[in-house]
């Protein structure tokens, strides 16, 4: 089996179910658990490697941690991206929505209700997009931080 697939899924489903449950009464924790996604994954990946080799000294390479950061995050994006895509499509989610940029704004408005209703594929590509790159970019910075406390340094 793939060495990546067992450490990228775990992350990722912890990521998503840190997000599903926790994320509510934190601000700015979903980038947070990104960052913790990336950080899980090559602990895991490097605890795998030290089984499999029985070398306690086993130093994980750059690309491994790149490659488990940046597949963490796309594969947890897909996911966001496809749980909001989904939560779009219902009409009390799309009312929620406009109630909360009225109160942002102070205001009180129907119409963009109208423009909800008519967004197209396009709409759904950008938001899949930029939620894939935040979510590959934190994530990655969460693995290459996990970098110096997975390798021994050398003396």
């Amino acid at each position: 089996m793939d060495p990546y697939f067992k450490p990228i899924l775990i992350a990722s489903s912890v990521v998503i179910l840190l997000n599903t449950f926790l994320a509510l009464p934190i601000i700015g924790f979903p980038m947070l658990s990104y960052f913790i996604g990336g950080v899980i994954a090559v602990f895991i990946f490097r605890s795998e490697k030290i089984k499999e080799t029985e070398n306690e000294n086993y130093e994980t390479k750059l690309f491994d941690i790149s490659v488990l950061g940046i597949a963490t995050g796309i594969v947890v994006g897909s996911i966001l991206t496809l749980v909001m895509a989904i939560n779009l499509n219902n009409p009390e989610v799309k009312q929620l929505i406009i109630d909360q940029i009225n109160e942002q704004m102070k205001m009180k408005s129907q119409l963009e209700f109208n423009f909800l209703n008519d967004l197209g594929p396009s709409f759904y590509f950008i938001l899949g997009l930029v939620s894939i790159v935040f979510t590959t970019t934190i994530s990655f910075f969460g693995s290459l931080v996990s970098l110096m406390f997975v390798n021994k340094s050398k003396k």
